[in-house]
């Protein structure tokens, strides 16, 4: 028995039941850094009294099993105490070797292996395990498998927090996969792996899965084949990543690509376009103060001045869009743009349709130019209107929300932080899910060739981009439309309001002007508009020839107007030589240009005053007299 026990390197025991003695050998007793003569007396009460305290129970649970033969083998890993005072793990085995006539265990035979290295290695394995799922986890990477054979499927805990699945009800079966994707996704995706299945060649592909809430996200998926000794298919195995951040932000760019493609366009034609529809509403509002109100060729005028400043809508609505509109942002009370435009929202829905207003309480200011909240309203306004096409309501709303990190984790075009909320809503035909995606492009329209621009939806989405907002639309087919609109809330006091004075609408006066435009047709009409107004006009087709004229005179002017982007010099750096040999010169600077080019010039900040063309005798005489007023 004894060369039983030494044999094998193994540390071996043999234990006399009847007897409670166990026998040793001398690895057994080196394991636990003892000599065998430390160990004897040893028996079954030694050996307990060597476990670690929370792996007595089990130890003793699988050795119960065994000597009522119930297992035909022990086996069970505990951690010892070793002589040096630390614990280590060892596996004891073992089984019945001796069974008396009653049946009862005689002799049982055992071994002990140390295997802290064992342990040490699997530790190792366990911290890489964790390591390997949290970068799974900050990556949003997941890992699957399906045995093609018992059609088993296991998920990596990643792909639960993916579909939203609770890990506890684990993975569903493979045939149900089906609904956890849209049908065209599930089509690609299902052909991805049969081609796989089928010839061994790994798939790699991104695809569109549904939630368990049923929102909707983007995974790219990559699978192989899994084969047995013999080369056959036998599972397939690949990771899956939640893309769906990286989408957005695709789409973001490409929302911005189409920007500046349209914003490229409309800065084109917006100089060469204004300062002609400058020339048409000039020349046009001249004739009108000649032949007065009842000529009859008054009628005719009035439609070309009307058409002139439809056409200069759709430039402003096309720049609004391409958000290089110039814009004067004004710290403003929502809930008094509103209400200012109350009545104007009445005239332009129609008397058939009920206009509701339910301002918010505590708001707190926005920051916007005044133009462009106008431009909101009425088109979401008339958006709504035709929506209805008859008897129906639109209700107008404000509130202060606080949009949190989760809410714009979803939305890459919005940061975190404290918005007011502009919804209009209406009771109207609503749009189809296809419809809805396509409202805000430009030219975009449902209606009838003639009655549509296409641009309103547009102009909105432009200005609420340009003001660092964000729009959402809610719509079911025969349910009507809701369209929330959500802007930064500012940290600045709402100004007051001035009442505009209609008295100063035409009050020309007496001052001498300089009057600096290279364009001649612009330059020509701007000179008999400020003639008409009684102003005494120099005129200069470009910045040099205003510098000679301002060296011959002695007196210097009251006002220099100059055009903003001309050939040799600017406005802004003629403005700055002028004021420089006459201080305190007033000056109006006035462009067809988009904003992006004026800012260039450094002409839009605080204390200027700028005149966008093409404007109105109306605008320029009032901007004039304020100019000369402050």
């Amino acid at each position: 028995m004894s060369q039983v026990i030494e044999g094998g390197g193994l540390g071996t025991w043999i234990w006399d039941i009847e007897a409670n003695t166990v026998s040793v050998n001398n690895r057994y007793a080196a394991i636990l850094g003892y000599t065998l003569e430390e160990l004897a007396p040893y028996d079954f009460e030694s050996w307990v009294r060597l476990l670690h305290p929370d792996d007595v129970p089990a130890a003793k649970v699988q050795l119960d099993k065994c000597l009522k033969g119930r297992i035909q083998n022990y086996e069970c890993e505990t951690r010892m105490h070793h002589k040096q005072g630390d614990w280590i793990w060892a596996l004891g085995s073992g089984r019945i070797m001796q069974w008396g006539e009653d049946g009862e265990p005689k002799t049982m035979f055992g071994t002990l292996l140390d295997i802290a290295k064992i342990k040490e290695v699997e530790e190792k394995l366990s911290v890489s395990e964790r390591e390997l799922q949290s970068a799974q986890k900050i990556a949003n990477i997941g890992n699957w498998s399906l045995d093609l054979v018992t059609d088993k499927v296991r998920w990596s805990s990643q792909l639960f927090q993916m579909f939203a699945l609770d890990p506890e009800d684990g993975p569903p079966p493979f045939p149900e996969h089906q609904k956890m994707f849209p049908a065209d996704s599930w089509e690609e995706l299902s052909a991805a792996i049969t081609h796989t299945q089928e010839t061994g060649v790994p798939y790699e592909l991104e695809v569109e899965f549904l939630r368990k809430d049923e929102s909707t996200g983007w995974m790219w998926v990559r699978g192989e084949a899994v084969e047995d000794e013999e080369r056959r298919i036998v599972g397939l195995r690949g990771v899956v990543q939640d893309v769906t951040q990286r989408r957005l932000m695709e789409t973001r760019m490409q929302e911005v690509q189409r920007l500046d493609a349209v914003g490229q366009l409309a800065g084109g034609i917006a100089h060469d376009f204004n300062n002609l529809l400058q020339g048409i509403m000039g020349y046009t509002d001249l004739c009108c103060e000649m032949v007065g109100k009842d000529h009859p060729v008054r009628e005719y005028l009035d439609v070309i001045l009307k058409e002139a400043k439809r056409s200069a809508g759709i430039v402003r609505q096309l720049l609004a869009f391409s958000r290089k509109q110039t814009i004067s942002p004004r710290v403003l009370d929502l809930n008094d743009i509103v209400e200012s435009m109350f009545k104007m929202l009445r005239r332009l829905i129609g008397e058939d349709i009920d206009l509701v207003w339910r301002p918010g309480k505590n708001l707190k200011p926005i920051e916007i130019d005044p133009g462009q909240m106008d431009q909101i309203l009425a088109n979401l306004c008339v958006n709504a209107r035709d929506a209805i096409g008859g008897v129906g309501s639109i209700t107008i709303e404000t509130a202060k929300i606080m949009l949190d990190s989760a809410y714009c984790a979803s939305r890459a075009d919005i940061m975190p932080g404290e918005f007011l909320v502009l919804g209009v809503t209406d009771d109207g035909c609503g749009m189809s899910e296809e419809t809805k995606s396509s409202i805000f492009d430009p030219f975009f329209t449902t209606k009838a060739e003639g009655e549509g621009t296409g641009l309103g939806l547009a102009t909105v989405y432009g200005i609420v981009k340009q003001n660092k907002g964000s729009i959402e639309v809610y719509s079911v087919p025969g349910e009507g439309s809701a369209f929330r609109i959500y802007l930064p809330c500012s940290q600045k006091s709402a100004e007051i309001e001035e009442e505009n004075d209609s008295e100063k609408m035409r009050v020309g006066g007496d001052e001498i002007i300089l009057l600096v435009e290279d364009e001649q047709s612009i330059r020509d009409v701007s000179t008999q508009i400020l003639k008409s107004l009684g102003y005494t006009v120099l005129t200069a087709d470009a910045p040099a020839e205003a510098l000679k004229i301002m060296a011959q005179r002695s007196g210097g002017v009251d006002l220099l107007i100059t055009d903003v982007v001309m050939p040799g010099m600017n406005g802004k750096q003629l403005a700055e030589e002028l004021s420089a040999k006459q201080p305190g010169l007033k000056v109006l600077f006035v462009s067809g240009y988009t904003a992006d080019v004026i800012a260039d010039r450094g002409v839009l900040h605080e204390g200027v005053t700028f005149l966008s063309k093409p404007f109105t005798v109306d605008e320029l005489a009032r901007t004039i007299r304020e100019i000369f007023n402050e």
